[in-house]
C-alpha cells in the first residue's frame, strides 16, 4: 500500500488569496492585492539559496533580465549546458559561457558593423524573425547586454503587418532564417529603414549565390550569423549596464482589426511578473531544471517564462521547429516544465479519453476507477507520479511527455476546469491556469501553489505580488460591481508589470492606459469568496479561440454578409474551440431556385428553408468561398452554422436602434443551438 504525506500547503491561504483595499469610487469595487509579502507590490525577483562556504540562508535581489541570466550561470557553472538544439535523435548543447560570448559578439557588432548606438532609443531597433532557436535567445540577449531595443516579428504576419511594423519600429536589421528572407526582399522597396539581414540557420556557413545577388538588387546586405559573430569578436565592445526602466521590446499584438499595437515594456517589468508567478505558484525549479520552449518567443509568454525559469537555475532546451515534432522533441528532452495553450491540452485529453473508451469494457473500467482514485488524493491537495494507479494505469501516458514533467502553465485562453483536473490527475503534475495580456507583461494573476479549483470551479487564482486589480462596472452587459453574491466588472489592473504605451499610438494608449495607471482589459471578471478571480465574459467584441487567435467578429460577419443567399448573421466564438460557429437567416428569394427540383411543387417557406439539409450545406460552401476571396484566415471561417426562422430584430431585442446585432443578447437567445453546434463541430 502507498501512503502519502500531505504536501506543505497553507490551507488558510487558501481560503483567503487576497487582501482587499477599500476603494470607494462609485461603479468600481475594492481593490485586492496578493496576499504574499503581505500586499507590498514588488519589481524584482527575490532569490533564496544557502550560501555554499557559510551555510547561510541569504537573499539576492534580480531586478533585470541580464541579472536573470547572470544568476542562472551562478547556479548552474559557466561551463554546463544552457541551450539545447535538437539535432537528429538527440540535443546538443550551447554553455552558459558559450552563450554570453555569442551575446557580447553579437552586440558588438551591431555598433561596430551595423552603427547602433548603446541605449539608442526607439531610433534604431534589431528585428527578430525567426521560430524558437538558441539564436532567438542570443539576439534577445545580446540587446540586452547593449542597452538596444528588439522588435520580435511573428512568422505568422503578413506582409502589410511586416512592412508596418519594420518601419514604425525603425527596424534597420533583421536576424531571420533562410525560409523568411523572400519576404523581406519583397517588402524592402517598401519600407524606409530595412538596411541589412543575418540568416542564422543551424550549418549554414554560405549563402546561396542567387539569394547573394536578390539581396544586392534590393539594396540590402546579407551575412551569415557566424561572419557577423566573428567580427564582433574581433571588435569588442564593453557592455552597458541595463536598468530596470529601460525599454525591454517592443511586442506587437496581432491586429485583427486593424494596424498592429506595440506594447513598450520595461526591463523591469519582467522581473516584476518573473517575482509573480514565483511567489504565486511556488514553481520547483532549481540547478539543471529543463524547460522546454516551443510556444512562440514572439510572443511575451514564452519570452518570459524563459527569462523567468532562467533566473533559478533553468536551462532551455527548444523544439525543432516543426509542431509535428512536439511529442517527439519531449520524449528525447525529457523536460520538467512547458507553458502550454487550452488547445494542446484539450488534444491531449481527447487523445487519452479516446484511447480509453475504445480499450474494451475492463481496460475502460479500471482506467475510470484510476482516475476516481487519484481525484481523491488531489482534492487532499496530492499530485503524484508514485500511486500504485500511476505504475499500473498512468505510466505510458506520463512517458509521453517524457516522464520527469514536474508542471504545466496553461494560459493564452480560458480552459475547462474538468480538463486541468484530469491533466494533473493523469500526468502525476502541477498544472497551473494563469490570466494576463502583453500590456500586463503576460502576467496579473497565477494559481497558488496547492489550490486545485475546489470548492469554486475553474479560476485563475489572485493578483500576483507586482500588480492590484480592480472591477468596474459594465452596465451595457448588466455586470455591476455590487452583484450578488460576488462583484462582477471589467477587470483593471495596475503596478510594475504594466506597459509604458503602444509605440507611437498614442489615441489605443489611451483607450487602453487611464490616468490613473489602470490598464483596462476589456475582459470581465469576478471575484470569488477566497480572493481569486474568475473570467466570465468578453467587453470588447474581439475575442480569443483555443490556440489564441484574436477573432473580430463583426469584420466576419461585414463579409459573409455578401453572400446572396443570407440575410443576417451571428459569429460565436468560444475560448474553449478552435472553430467558429455562425447563426444565419436564410434569404428564401435566393436560396429556393438553388435547392428547388424540377417538378418540385413545395411551397418553400422560411421555416422549411431552415429544415432543410440541402440549403444549409448550400450557405455553407457560399461563405467558404465568399471568406477566402475576401482574404479571410482559415480560424475566421465558420466551421459550422445553423439557419433560423426568427430575424432578428428591435421588436424581440437583438438588434439596436441602429440595426446592429446585439451580441450578448443573441447568444443568451441561442443558447441551445449554438451549444449544439458546438458539440457538433468539435466531434
Amino acid at each position: 500500500m502507498f501512503f502519502f504525506s500531505k504536501p506543505d500547503i497553507d490551507q488558510e491561504l487558501l481560503k483567503s488569496q487576497s487582501i482587499v483595499i477599500k476603494n470607494d469610487k462609485k461603479g468600481e469595487s475594492d481593490i485586492i492585492r496578493s496576499r504574499g509579502n503581505g500586499g507590498e507590490l514588488r519589481d524584482y525577483i527575490t532569490y533564496n539559496y544557502t550560501d555554499p562556504e557559510t551555510g547561510e540562508n541569504k537573499k539576492k535581489l534580480l531586478y533585470t533580465s541580464v541579472d536573470c541570466f547572470y544568476n542562472g550561470m551562478e547556479i548552474n557553472g559557466r561551463d554546463s549546458r544552457f541551450l539545447g538544439r535538437r539535432v537528429n535523435n538527440r540535443y546538443e548543447w550551447m554553455t552558459f559561457g558559450e552563450a554570453e560570448e555569442a551575446y557580447k559578439n553579437l552586440g558588438s557588432a551591431m555598433i561596430n558593423m551595423y552603427g547602433y548606438k548603446i541605449k539608442n532609443g526607439f531610433d534604431n531597433t534589431l528585428g527578430i524573425y525567426m521560430v524558437n532557436c538558441p539564436e532567438w535567445n542570443i539576439a534577445d540577449n545580446a540587446c540586452l547586454f547593449y542597452n538596444i531595443i528588439s522588435t520580435p516579428l511573428y512568422n505568422s504576419f503578413d506582409l502589410k503587418s511586416l512592412k508596418f511594423i519594420i518601419d514604425n519600429t525603425n527596424v534597420s536589421l533583421v536576424i531571420t532564417h533562410m525560409e523568411h528572407i523572400n519576404n523581406l526582399f519583397e517588402i524592402s522597396a517598401q519600407t524606409k529603414t530595412l538596411k541589412h539581414i543575418i540568416v542564422c540557420n543551424y550549418g549554414l556557413t554560405t549563402i546561396p549565390v542567387d539569394k547573394l545577388e536578390k539581396a544586392k538588387e534590393c539594396g540590402l546586405t546579407l551575412r551569415t550569423l557566424d561572419e557577423v559573430l566573428e567580427f564582433g569578436k574581433q571588435n569588442p565592445v564593453e557592455p552597458s549596464p541595463i536598468a530596470p526602466e529601460d525599454v525591454f521590446t517592443i511586442c506587437y499584438t496581432s491586429g485583427t482589426t486593424g494596424t498592429p499595437k506595440g506594447v513598450i515594456l520595461k526591463n523591469g517589468s519582467i522581473c516584476a511578473s518573473v517575482n509573480g508567478y514565483y511567489e504565486n505558484a511556488g514553481y520547483n525549479v532549481t540547478k539543471g531544471h529543463i524547460h522546454y520552449s516551443y510556444l512562440p518567443l514572439a510572443h511575451v509568454l514564452e519570452r518570459v517564462i524563459s527569462h523567468a525559469f532562467l533566473s533559478y537555475g533553468a536551462i532551455i532546451g527548444f523544439f525543432s521547429g516543426s509542431a509535428r515534432n512536439i511529442i517527439s522533441d519531449i520524449g528525447i528532452l525529457k523536460p520538467n516544465d512547458m507553458p502550454s495553450v487550452p488547445r494542446v491540452l484539450c488534444r491531449i485529453y481527447d487523445s487519452i479519453i479516446n484511447s480509453a473508451n475504445n480499450s474494451g469494457f475492463i481496460k475502460r473500467f479500471i482506467f475510470n476507477f484510476a482516475v476516481e482514485r487519484k481525484r481523491k488524493l488531489l482534492r487532499k491537495g496530492i499530485v503524484t507520479r508514485e500511486s500504485i494507479w500511476d505504475k499500473i494505469v498512468f505510466d505510458k501516458i506520463q512517458n509521453v511527455v517524457g516522464g520527469e514533467m514536474r508542471f504545466i502553465i496553461c494560459g493564452s485562453a480560458p480552459i475547462d476546469f474538468n480538463i486541468i483536473e484530469f491533466m494533473r490527475i493523469v500526468l502525476g503534475c502541477q498544472v497551473y491556469e494563469g490570466y494576463g495580456q502583453t500590456e500586463t507583461c503576460t502576467v496579473s494573476n497565477i494559481q497558488i501553489y496547492g489550490d486545485y479549483q475546489y470548492p469554486y470551479g475553474s479560476n485563475i487564482g489572485p493578483p500576483v505580488g507586482s500588480c492590484e486589480m480592480k472591477l468596474i462596472d459594465v452596465p451595457e452587459m448588466d455586470y455591476f460591481t455590487n452583484d450578488e453574491p460576488n462583484p462582477r466588472g471589467e477587470i483593471c489592473t495596475r503596478g510594475y508589470n504594466s506597459f509604458i504605451g503602444y509605440h507611437n499610438n498614442p489615441e489605443a494608449t489611451a483607450e487602453t492606459l487611464d490616468e490613473d495607471g489602470w490598464i483596462h482589459s476589456g475582459d470581465i471578471g469576478e471575484f470569488l469568496p477566497n480572493g481569486t478571480v474568475k473570467i466570465i465574459d468578453r467587453r470588447k467584441n474581439i475575442f480569443k479561440l483555443a490556440q489564441g487567435e484574436y477573432i473580430a467578429p463583426e469584420k466576419i460577419e461585414a463579409v459573409i454578409n455578401n453572400s446572396r443567399f443570407i440575410s443576417q448573421s451571428y459569429i460565436d466564438g468560444n475560448p474553449l474551440s478552435s472553430k467558429l460557429v455562425g447563426i444565419i437567416v436564410p434569404d428564401v428569394e435566393n436560396v429556393v431556385p438553388e435547392i428547388k427540383g424540377e417538378n418540385d411543387n413545395t411551397e418553400w417557406t422560411l421555416e422549411k428553408v431552415c429544415k432543410s439539409e440541402s440549403a444549409r450545406l448550400l450557405i455553407l460552401q457560399d461563405i467558404e468561398n465568399i471568406s477566402r476571396n475576401f482574404g479571410l484566415n482559415g480560424y475566421e471561417i465558420p466551421k459550422e452554422i445553423a439557419l433560423i426562422s426568427e430575424p432578428f430584430s428591435i421588436e424581440n431585442e437583438l438588434l439596436t436602434p441602429t440595426f446592429k446585432n446585439k451580441r450578448i443578447q443573441i447568444r443568451r437567445y441561442y443558447s441551445d443551438i449554438i451549444n449544439k453546434l458546438y458539440e457538433k463541430v468539435n466531434n
